[in-house]
């Protein structure tokens, strides 16, 4: 059976737009009646069902890109233009780092060990 018609009360599914229209990639949720509907006695269920292949062509995809920043203003005067040149970079799609407070070398340091999965 395909479709969700048989599902009773919650019901979900992982949809791509990677693949087409073909993008259900998982799906399921409780399907109480079903068992009944087909002649057996009343059972309470839940499920799910994914596709193989859909997975294999999701795992092929290339990842998205993204450009990483890091902001490190220059005294106390630059903290305020550094926000907003921050705000401006992250609403324009960039992954974006800012350092608060210390000098140059520490900032740089803090961002290093954050890159490295140190902090």
């Amino acid at each position: 059976m395909r479709g969700l018609d048989y599902y009773t009360h919650t019901a979900f599914e992982f949809v791509t737009t990677h693949l087409g229209a073909q993008g259900t990639v998982i799906g399921g949720g409780r399907y109480d009646g079903l068992i009944a509907e087909l002649g057996g006695p009343p059972t309470p269920a839940v499920g799910w069902a994914g596709g193989i292949e859909r997975l294999a062509l999701l795992a092929t995809v290339p990842p998205a890109q993204g450009l990483a920043v890091a902001v490190v203003p220059m005294g106390e005067a630059a903290e305020s233009a550094a926000l907003g040149l921050t705000a401006a970079l992250r609403r324009a799609g960039f992954s974006v780092d800012q350092a608060f407070r210390g000098t140059m070398k520490s900032a740089w340091h803090g961002r290093a060990r954050s890159a490295a999965g140190l902090r």
